[in-house]
């Protein structure tokens, strides 16, 4: 059977019961007759030939040119009589075109006839019959050891989340040729509302994209309402007098997601999706990106890399951070249809599954997230895992409020590094977000510190592109301008939460937490500092400024005596109320004590922490530098 190929050289393959139209792939492996070569079709342009007939053995009636053979690695699939194995899985290792033999030759992709011999040392030897694909051109030279032109991309961004989408259009805004890469191809699928703190709106608009945002979402709200033990304490309102908006929203996460990336697209960056990054190196002055996309490994390379992937970050791991290496917010979570009651946010405590506390985001179309999260130490592992704390919490507190509603969405886990990583910087490398453990330790919020984070970094990436020096020490701005303007509140509630994460004082700080909330919903003022707090619109730090906790204060009288009869049996008396709450209060420190006496040694590793923390603070307040102006994206 002969055939001809373009150029006009004759093929000829001998073949036992030919089959018309079959295509074989090719084996170079010495074990049976030459099989037939898919021959090699002339590349045309397809806005000047839209058809085009296959020459040789293949002619026949026209296909489009989206039909055409793609190349030789595009094999057909081997008969049925040559495959062996069970099912029918071709278990032959010369029918896997992603490899070779024991020492069979790599292929470079060109035809070469009977007879010939390829200079690279990858056709076809003397005496075979057949022949090997080649992606050499015919007549060009040939190109060993020599690695061919590859794009060097001013900024990698990796993860393409809410803090890796902002950096990415912070840069391209400005002209910087940015490529951002993210594992999943469409944006993550989810069927949750997740909710965007006023914090978080903020910096949507000063990226641009907030009207996009406003537009889907799904529910507007002023306030948060706080239980204790099955028990509405305290509503706490978003307070007016800060630079933040007065409320939050609660948006579909895979909308976000996808509106983060449109805006950064818009904006001129380059979009890769379903490429996983594997890691990265530096080489020289650029930095290269391992990644798999499908089932092949690609390499790219920029002169900085933007680390935005996360709590179980590559680039992190790559440039020798131990992402394990402190304590961790864990979060589990589901979804609710059909649940009956107004749109808001909770918040739950309950003894019975403290540290963890449960939270509820209502939008306004009844759908429901429901989870539960809580900071795990090495420390103090959890007694349960979080599955059984979340059945628990909607068992419980969550019973009558979900009596009507119809899951619809799994349990699905999250995870929130709070410590501060050994390196957030490195040499053409950035970390930002989860990926550099920036999530608010209080309140677990990690979109709107990944944003502004991203701020940041664009500024100092910007400044060493312009400079032409991509060193660790010419991105030191970005830790700079996140020290002076974030570092503060991180720290004070990493010790916030290092005080709560102890199971020996449980009682102590639901105690103090049912007082705060008491005193808050009977001043509104106070109520709305505690709750401005706990969502970080308040600077946290000002727990610890006495003259923002003299400001904050209720001055009026009427105030404390709320509390005192709050905690009276009558709700009446005063001095029943004053007796109950200094046995109260003796009694939670009583059995604080006796809970860390239960475990002194993880009790003193514990107490050793939690001062290194406060004395931390309080060096880095006493020797901070200058203000350093903030970043003009």
């Amino acid at each position: 059977m002969g055939g001809r190929l373009a150029g006009g050289r004759a093929l000829h393959v001998d073949r036992q019961e030919p089959e018309p139209q079959r295509l074989r792939p090719v084996c170079a492996a010495p074990h049976g007759p030459a099989q037939h070569v898919r021959p090699q079709v002339p590349r045309v342009r397809r806005r000047h030939l839209r058809w085009h007939r296959l020459p040789g053995c293949l002619a026949g009636r026209p296909r489009p040119l989206s039909r055409l053979p793609q190349g030789p690695r595009r094999l057909a699939r081997p008969p049925a009589r040559e495959r062996t194995g069970g099912r029918g899985r071709d278990r032959r290792r010369d029918f896997q075109p992603h490899r070779r033999l024991p020492g069979q030759r790599r292929s470079c992709g060109r035809q070469h006839g009977q007879g010939s011999h390829h200079q690279h040392g990858l056709g076809p030897r003397p005496g075979d019959q057949g022949g090997l694909a080649c992606a050499e051109p015919p007549g060009r030279p040939a190109r060993r050891g020599r690695r061919a032109a590859m794009t060097v991309h001013d900024v990698i961004v990796v993860g393409a989340g809410a803090g890796g989408s902002a950096a990415a259009s912070l840069l391209a805004r400005r002209g910087i040729d940015v490529l951002l890469l993210d594992k999943s191809a469409p944006p993550r699928d989810t069927v949750r509302s997740d909710g965007l703190m006023p914090q978080a709106i903020y910096w949507l608009d000063r990226l641009g994209c907030v009207r996009e945002v406003l537009a889907e979402a799904k529910g507007c709200i002023k306030g948060c309402d706080l239980y204790l033990h099955g028990r509405h304490l305290l509503t706490g309102r978003f307070p007016d007098d800060t630079p933040y908006p007065d409320f939050a929203l609660l948006v579909l996460r895979r909308r976000f997601n996808e509106i983060m990336q449109a805006h950064a697209v818009a904006s001129g960056a380059r979009f890769a999706g379903g490429t996983a990054v594997r890691g990265v190196a530096r080489d020289g002055e650029v930095v290269r990106v391992f990644a798999d996309t499908g089932r092949k490994a690609v390499e790219h390379r920029a002169r900085i890399v933007i680390g935005a992937d996360g709590a179980s970050s590559v680039v992190s791991r790559s440039i020798g951070n131990n992402l394990k290496d402190g304590v961790l917010g864990l979060s589990v979570r589901t979804t609710y249809a059909g649940v009956k009651c107004d749109a808001g946010i909770r918040v739950y405590f309950n003894r019975d599954y403290f540290p963890s506390y449960g939270w509820m985001f209502i939008d306004e179309h009844q759908t429901a997230c429901v989870g539960v999260g809580c900071a795990v130490d090495p420390k103090f592992p959890p007694t349960d895992n979080l599955g059984a704390a979340l059945r628990q919490f909607i068992d419980s507190d969550l019973k009558v409020t979900l009596a009507d509603a119809r899951r619809i969405g799994p349990f699905s886990g999250g995870i929130a590094p709070h410590f501060r990583p050994e390196a957030m910087t490195a040499d053409g490398v950035l970390l930002i977000g989860d990926a550099a453990c920036q999530a608010d330790p209080l309140n677990r919020g990690g979109i709107h510190t990944a944003i502004e984070s991203a701020f940041y970094a664009a500024d100092a990436c910007r400044l060493a592109l312009d400079a032409g020096d991509f060193s660790r020490a010419a991105l030191a701005r970005y830790e700079a301008l996140w020290s002076a303007h974030s570092e503060p509140d991180w720290r004070t509630s990493e010790i916030f939460m290092s005080l709560a994460k102890n199971p020996g004082l449980k009682e102590l700080v639901l105690f103090l937490l049912e007082q705060v909330g008491t005193l808050g919903e009977a001043d509104p003022r106070f109520g709305g500092f505690a709750s401005g707090v706990f969502s970080g619109v308040v600077s946290q730090s000002s727990w610890l400024s006495v003259r923002a906790l003299s400001e904050a204060v209720p001055k009026d009288p009427a105030a404390w005596v709320a509390l005192l009869r709050e905690n009276s049996k009558s709700k009446t008396s005063i001095t029943a109320g004053s007796v109950r709450l200094l046995a109260g209060a003796i009694a939670s420190a009583a059995r604080g004590g006796a809970g860390l006496a239960r475990r002194p040694g993880a009790s003193l590793d514990w107490a050793l922490e939690v001062l290194t923390k406060a004395f931390t603070f309080a060096d880095r307040r006493l020797s901070a530098p200058r203000a350093v102006a903030s970043p003009e994206n």
